[in-house]
């Protein structure tokens, strides 16, 4: 799946560029565009960021569309000679998107408006080149400052006036729209077929002035001015984007009716990855289920699980298998990716037992809200780490520093088995103390005693949680070796000793107090294993 931000972007052109994008050439009267586009994530746009932090601490910016702009969304930076603009756009499912748009001139002014497209139609009219319907133009706290009528992509009237015109205020506002021709040398309007480049395309000039005690403000009010229109040229949507004719045209009728019983936010979500994504038939099923499934899960999580890398058919075809399966832990794309993580997984989530030895300390045990995924890790040295629970979903992150080629198997399907139980504790907790965001909330844990479900774990918490050693560390020492080296015989059966499966076990819960109350021959015995045998296992 190779992404396509740049075509969604482009193809709605919010090309809102600061004031004018042409300049007139004095001898043959022809523009010549002198603009540079380039598209970030927010997060590597400091200036424009930093105005949006700025302005969502505003207390009457707490509930506007300011406040759903974040580190990954998609900004378009326009370069002129006189004038640097930002633009990101924000999709409401209820009422059409809203462009935001943000400039700073050469002598470092800033300005800032919003556009919104509030289509007559709302399941056709959501291109920005046939467009019908009105755009509200507002400044940085939503006042509004005109609404504009459009029919086609084109303007029809600029003659409302906004509502702010009161005797109360000496100011007003009016927005000035001059539509630019394309100069590929067939002088289309807006809104029409232009075969030029993208510097070519025809767009909209708008150009916000305040005026006070009947005298224009000479440089513009600081709302600001910008420019923005069709193109045709970008990519497979024709020239626009209607998600629900993607939709309903990648979809069964199955998908297509359960598309359709999903909440108004999680259709947004699904409309926004559809914006950034180039998303196959498979995927559009896929994505409606999951959201059906999993309704409090973001977009940003989606994205980051299933689209930041593109995956083969096949491969594609066994993540869904994965996902669609209850008894298995969800992987993300980048660990199917991972050939030899995945193999091993998929030679666990085959073994007869593998669930049942779960419940062999927990007869509820669910995976339902449990990940593998590739990544980072906060201790280097780890192999992996398994996270707390956010939004319920408990991930355990496999290190991408680790030299996983030259491990041996069966110490990564160890390592599986290890990290399961970390989040199975997790779990036990978050299912008796969990706040209404899905975490964990450790003051009401440390307030439980021993009457509660899990007294043995609670009893670990109370006793270790702010010691030195691992509080379920602790407990796997105690309760679950038994069980994390008969997993290993289940996997691997008479490939290695039962020493050698004790051994792998052990090495990874030295320092525990069960560890230390070993004998000082069966420490001796697994250490030396270890070293002895380590460069024997199959790699």
């Amino acid at each position: 799946m190779k992404k396509s931000y740049f075509i969604m972007l482009m193809a709605l052109v919010f090309l809102l560029q600061g004031c004018r994008t042409e300049t007139i050439n004095e001898e043959n009267n022809r523009y010549s565009h002198e603009v540079t586009k380039t598209l970030y994530d927010m997060q590597k746009v400091p200036q424009f960021s930093s105005f949006i932090s700025r302005a969502k601490s505003k207390k009457e910016n707490s509930k506007n569309s300011l406040n759903t702009v974040n580190d990954k969304s998609k900004v378009l930076v326009i370069t002129k000679p006189d004038i640097t603009s930002y633009s990101t756009l924000v999709w409401n499912a209820d009422s059409g998107f809203e462009i935001l748009v943000y400039s700073v001139d050469k002598n470092g002014k800033e300005s800032f408006y919003r556009a919104k497209y509030i289509p007559e139609n709302k399941t056709v009219n959501n291109k920005i080149e046939n467009f019908t319907g009105k755009v509200e133009f507002s400044n940085e706290t939503g006042e509004l400052l005109q609404t504009v009528r459009y029919s086609n992509g084109v303007v029809v009237n600029t003659n409302e006036k906004s509502g702010i015109n009161s005797k109360s205020s000496p100011c007003h506002y009016y927005v000035t729209i001059t539509a630019v021709r394309c100069t590929a040398g067939d002088g289309h309007a807006p809104g029409e077929a232009c075969s030029g480049t993208a510097d070519q395309q025809p767009y909209y000039d708008v150009y916000v002035s305040q005026y006070c005690n009947q005298e224009q403000d000479a440089g513009g009010f600081t709302t600001g001015s910008g420019s923005y229109g069709g193109t045709g040229e970008y990519g497979s949507y024709g020239g626009g984007f209607n998600a629900l004719e993607l939709i309903m045209s990648n979809t069964d009728a199955y998908h297509w009716n359960l598309f359709n019983q999903l909440s108004a936010d999680n259709r947004t979500k699904i409309y926004e990855l559809l914006m950034y994504n180039a998303i196959d038939g498979s995927m559009y099923n896929f994505m409606i289920s999951f959201f059906n499934q999993n309704p409090t899960t973001t977009a940003e999580q989606f994205q980051g699980w299933f689209l930041e890398e593109p995956i083969s058919g096949l491969l594609q075809n066994e993540l869904f298998e994965d996902w669609a399966d209850p008894t298995r832990v969800k992987p993300t794309i980048k660990f199917k990716k991972h050939a030899k993580l995945n193999s091993i997984y998929n030679k666990i989530k085959t073994a007869a037992n593998f669930k049942q030895y779960l419940q062999n300390f927990e007869p509820t045990f669910s995976v339902a809200h449990l990940m593998f995924d590739i990544g980072p890790n906060q201790i280097s040295n780890a192999i992996a780490e398994t996270t707390e629970p956010q939004n319920y979903w408990i991930k355990i992150t496999f290190n991408q520093d680790k030299d996983f080629a030259n491990m041996p198997k069966v110490l990564i399907a160890y390592t599986f088995m290890h990290e399961m139980i970390h989040a199975e504790m997790l779990r036990k907790l978050l299912s008796i103390s969990s706040t209404p965001q899905g975490n964990i909330d450790w003051n009401l844990v440390k307030s439980y005693n021993t009457s509660h479900n899990y007294p043995g774990l609670f009893d670990y918490y109370i006793r270790f949680m702010h010691g030195n050693t691992n509080y379920q560390h602790e407990a796997m020492g105690a309760h679950y070796v038994n069980i994390m080296v008969n997993f290993l015989k289940q996997v691997y059966g008479t490939h290695y000793t039962n020493t050698e499966y004790e051994t792998i076990v052990w090495m990874g819960l030295q320092g525990t107090t069960a560890w230390n109350l070993l004998p000082q021959s069966k420490k001796d015995l697994y250490t030396n294993t270890w070293n002895t045998n380590y460069w024997l296992w199959e790699i």
